[in-house]
């Protein structure tokens, strides 16, 4: 064999030995970072968003990080002022791994397969930052534009990316005139849009992210401020964490009041608000962090203060999360209550964070199943205790008593925790003065409410709701009934509380129907029957009018409507004389007002002329009688006079 060839066969041999060792080292990082990318698919682009304020939490310096977001045409900025990076964690953003090496609840994530979302906002990104080179001395290098290029479908591809990629990193700090003593102050990732749907995806994740920022900040001490800015609409937002004040402390509970600084600059406007975020806080166990110790259970209420100072209960916006790790759980919106719930010790179900794990396969994850089962169990104990303190201090109360859990989730083990969850809360909702009727508060397990047919009618239908209203409380009495503003909120609640809707607590059509069929109509009443008469029209249940007395005639008596008549427009003087000669016709004609719900037998002049001519044949036939029957009278009256002078004569 010739020189030439062995050369060629060796240098055959060494380009085998290092693609092994590509596929080896790089190998499975590019798979990962490519099948990853391929899953953002089905992910919401705000959870780009929280996974970089995971990152610069993560690495947040005393005092906390402040993080910026900037929305432009061609690009997305993530930037905060945390510690730099270090060998370990660039390598771990090269290769998309997880750089975290301890078990520490401080640090939820960093730069594990999560990050990869931030790729719906663009498949590359620019970084500038700075590295710390040695773990024990002041030495840093600084870069600038340093490109990841995530785009390649094809593996061979990402792995020359990221050899490249490596190769740079390798390189900073091989000259000593390179080194710095002290780092830059900023990290910057700069996503690069190459497509629509990544500008799409930037202004989504910016605008929809930005309402959770100040229950993000109330739960992180580790994060001082975030700022979005949208340079293409020319808005912003800020919002800063302020003071934490000590409101009350009661068994091993506190609650604390933290001041949210906002400033916000939309339409050329700008406006400056302290939002008051009220939390509670457990204190009987408090896991060791890297910075001491922190509660293993915090609830976020639902209340705020309103002009007068007083503490207002409300509803969250149905784009809040209900369970939080630090960051909000996308995914867990009206999750079942009206409370967001918090713990460092909380397990997700998966890599998604989107979701709590509360059941185990039944083998190695059973344990986080029933820790996160009995965290809930805490903060809901933590709950009742500051409701039972606090009810009487609140106003608009009845936004405490939503009840209303996954219970036909497919799983079953899943649907019965849930179950769980909602029984124990209604149970304990049904027997609080909570519900306003017309003398004060009373309990909702001492109401009557709408079934869902009718509150979802009455939703958008004023009249209606009017309607309902009045025939409710002449049925049950005021008393029973929330008040008329509070009506729908109570139904729907309860209908949440009670699926099967039991006909005792709920009004329905069935029973109103009952109810009205016996009902005096009167002039002030009449606008009411017309209206629900004109919903039972439009939902469908015109056999109702057939089988029950619910439409009145002129007289305002109810009457089924096969029994009813449409007259033409008769004068006044007309229709007295007919009520006077022929008055069951008359009994028969259907209140103006009605006359639309149906195309009725029409009653005109020829119909009048029949009835009149009839009227006027058995008039004359009753007289015809009367004067046979008088003649009668006196023939027999003249007969037994005669016999009677008869009779004397012969005496």
């Amino acid at each position: 064999m010739s020189n030439n060839i062995i050369n060629l066969e060796l240098e055959q041999i060494k380009r085998e030995r290092a693609k092994a060792h590509d596929d080896m080292m790089w190998g499975k990082p590019a798979n990962d970072i490519i099948t990853g990318i391929s899953k953002n698919d089905n992910i919401r682009p705000a959870r780009a968003i929280w996974e970089m304020v995971q990152n610069a939490r993560d690495v947040a310096k005393k005092g906390g990080a402040e993080i910026l977001f900037v929305r432009q045409k061609d690009n997305f900025i993530f930037q905060h002022d945390g510690i730099p990076f270090d060998n370990h964690t660039i390598e771990a953003l090269c290769l998309q791994t997880s750089s975290k090496t301890r078990n520490d609840i401080i640090q939820i994530g960093q730069y594990g397969t999560g990050f990869l979302t931030t790729h719906k906002l663009g498949l590359s990104f620019e970084l500038t930052g700075t590295i710390k080179l040695s773990q024990n001395k002041d030495y840093y290098y600084c870069f600038q534009n340093i490109l990841f290029d995530r785009s390649p479908k094809d593996k061979e591809q990402m792995i020359k990316n990221l050899k490249e990629l490596n190769s740079e990193i390798e390189s900073w700090g091989n000259s000593w005139d390179q080194i710095i003593d002290s780092p830059n102050n900023q990290t910057i990732f700069r996503y690069l849009h190459k497509y629509p749907i990544e500008q799409e995806n930037a202004n989504e994740a910016l605008h929809s992210s930005v309402h959770l920022a100040p229950y993000v900040l109330a739960l992180n001490k580790r994060i001082k401020s975030i700022l979005f800015r949208d340079v293409i609409d020319n808005t912003s937002d800020s919002y800063i964490r302020g003071n934490d004040t000590l409101i009350d402390t009661f068994e091993d509970i506190e609650l604390i009041c933290v001041d949210i600084q906002q400033c916000s600059y939309h339409n050329n406007t700008r406006n400056d608000t302290v939002i008051k975020i009220y939390l509670l806080r457990n204190l009987t166990a408090e896991p060791e962090t890297e910075n001491g110790t922190e509660s293993n259970a915090i609830v976020i209420l639902p209340i705020h203060e309103d002009e007068d100072g007083n503490l207002q209960v409300f509803l969250w916006e149905p784009n809040v999360p209900n369970l939080f790790l630090y960051l909000p759980l996308l995914g867990t919106e009206n999750w079942g209550f009206n409370f967001i719930l918090h713990s460092p010790c909380f397990t997700c179900d998966n890599d998604n964070r989107d979701s709590l794990r509360f059941v185990g396969n039944g083998q190695n994850n059973d344990d986080q199943a029933e820790s996160n089962k009995q965290l809930v169990e805490l903060s809901n104990s933590m709950i009742v205790r500051f409701i039972n303190r606090w009810l009487t201090k609140l106003k608009d109360v009845k936004y405490l008593a939503k009840a209303n859990f996954p219970i036909k989730h497919p799983n079953e083990k899943l649907a019965e925790y849930y179950q769980q969850l909602e029984n124990y809360w209604v149970k304990f909702f049904e027997s609080l003065n909570l519900v306003q009727v017309g003398s004060g508060l009373i309990m909702p397990q001492r109401i009557h409410i709408l079934h869902s047919e009718l509150s979802s009618a009455a939703q958008n239908d004023t009249n209606l709701l009017d309607a309902l209203f009045y025939f409710m409380t002449e049925m049950y009495g005021v008393e029973s009934i929330p008040v008329k503003e509070d009506l729908l909120y109570w139904s729907e609640t309860m209908q949440d509380w009670y699926p099967d809707q039991p006909t005792n607590r709920f009004a329905n059509i069935e029973s109103l129907v009952g109810y009205i069929k016996g009902m005096h109509i009167t002039k002030e009443n009449l606008d009411y029957l017309y209206t629900f008469d004109c919903f039972l029209v439009t939902s469908k249940h015109e056999q109702c009018f057939s089988n029950h007395e619910l439409i009145p005639n002129v007289d305002c008596s109810l009457h089924l409507r096969e029994d009813l008549v449409c007259p033409e427009a008769f004068n006044e003087i007309l229709v007295n004389v007919m009520r006077e000669l022929i008055p069951n016709e008359v009994s028969r004609f259907i209140h103006p007002q009605f006359k639309d719900l149906f195309r009725f037998e029409e009653f005109g002049n020829a119909k009048v002329k029949e009835c009149l001519a009839n009227y006027i044949g058995k008039l004359r036939d009753s007289q015809d009688a009367m004067r046979t029957s008088l003649k009668k009278s006196i023939i027999l009256s003249s007969t037994y006079k005669c016999n009677f002078l008869g009779a004397d004569n012969k005496q």
